[in-house]
């Protein structure tokens, strides 16, 4: 944990190396302060032949053993060299717009709402569901990014049907904010992408 803490590894990415390394070690039954390489390229090997993983997913899990042996046990030798999958890019399928409405048009007002931002203002999800009132600058119709990936706050356009969804939603829910989009669990929470 202090190593997250030390580099701001951001949360999503220590939930999911957590995960990694935990199925790792139950893999073999152990910790993975006892295993070293070749239980490291058996258990990426199984990855591929048995669990028949994706180059992307299966690159996930050498980054997780790769933090994991280079910075928190600081044994670096055992994930040297460590091979990387190449996977095939292939372009996600688009939709047409009346089968974008359609889908929003399904949706409750607040999920429409943050869906909608995240298509077509080009955000991460849990970009969308973080927003804050204050973020909204209608006046300059931009959107303000905080803490992004790398921690980088950032603005994206906002544009006028945007805007005017977003003031449909405010209308109706009436957030108390600051969140824009609030949680479940009370004053500070958000809603997330669960």
């Amino acid at each position: 944990a202090e190593e997250f803490e030390l580099r701001g590894t951001p949360l999503n990415t220590r939930l999911t190396y957590r995960r990694c390394i935990d199925r790792f070690e139950r893999h073999f039954s152990a910790s993975a302060a006892q295993l070293g390489r070749t239980q490291v390229r058996q258990f990426l090997l199984h990855l591929v032949e048995h669990a028949k993983l994706s180059p992307i997913t299966h690159n996930v899990y050498a980054a997780a053993l790769y933090f994991l042996y280079t910075h928190v046990l600081g044994r670096a030798r055992v994930v040297e060299k460590l091979p990387r999958r190449k996977g095939v890019r292939k372009l996600p399928a688009v939709l047409t717009p009346t089968e974008v409405e359609a889908l929003l048009g399904a949706l409750p007002a607040t999920h429409r709402t943050v869906l909608m931002l995240a298509y077509g203002a080009g955000l991460r999800i849990s970009e969308a569901c973080g927003l804050r009132v204050e973020d909204v600058d209608s006046h300059a119709g931009v959107l303000h990014i905080r803490c992004a990936k790398r921690n980088r706050d950032r603005d994206v356009m906002l544009s006028p049907r945007m805007l005017e969804e977003l003031r449909s939603y405010w209308r109706k829910r009436r957030p108390p904010g600051p969140e824009l989009f609030p949680g479940r669990l009370g004053a500070g929470s958000t809603l997330t992408r669960e």
